[in-house]
């Protein structure tokens, strides 16, 4: 089982893996209660937006580094008790997104989608196929996508 926080989190997730929609389960009250849900299960992951500005749930202050990806901004966070993994994207999806295009050349304005953080926050969970079609191109040549799909993928 795979936890998320938002729509655009889940197209993520389904354009990078195999996992089935049944398999991803999307929680409404953010990292707070996908923590709650990791908490309470076992081998499962969580996937999150650090919010650096937001306070971290005791959850993930518990977690032990597995992996740092600082090149990537992902962080891998496990849980020894319920071996549990949460991987968090630093600082926010749109911003990990953003940089990721950039960094594969890709200009995000040909998708229709704004290359502004904020922006493309307001306008994500609206323009979800516009997002999809970015991921498709993204997930080949991005090695931030494919260090995110094994990650995810991860045993």
């Amino acid at each position: 089982m795979i936890y998320v926080e938002c729509y655009s989190d889940i197209t993520l997730v389904q354009s990078l893996t195999t996992v089935t929609r049944r398999g991803i389960v999307h929680e409404f009250k953010g990292k707070g209660e996908i923590c709650n849900r990791l908490r309470n299960s076992t081998k499962s992951k969580g996937l999150i937006d650090e919010d650096p500005s937001s306070s971290q749930p005791r959850y993930v202050r518990e977690a032990t580094l597995d992996g740092d990806f600082t090149e990537h901004n992902i962080k891998l966070l496990h849980h020894n008790s319920t071996d549990n993994d949460l991987i968090v994207l630093c600082p926010t999806l749109e911003e990990w997104v953003l940089d990721a295009a950039k960094g594969s050349n890709l200009d995000v304005r040909k998708y229709d989608l704004p290359n502004d953080a904020v922006r493309l926050h307001r306008l994500i969970n609206l323009s979800l196929v516009k997002f999809e079609r970015l991921l498709e191109d993204l997930k080949t040549k991005s090695n931030r996508l494919k260090t995110l799909k094994r990650l995810l993928e991860r045993q």
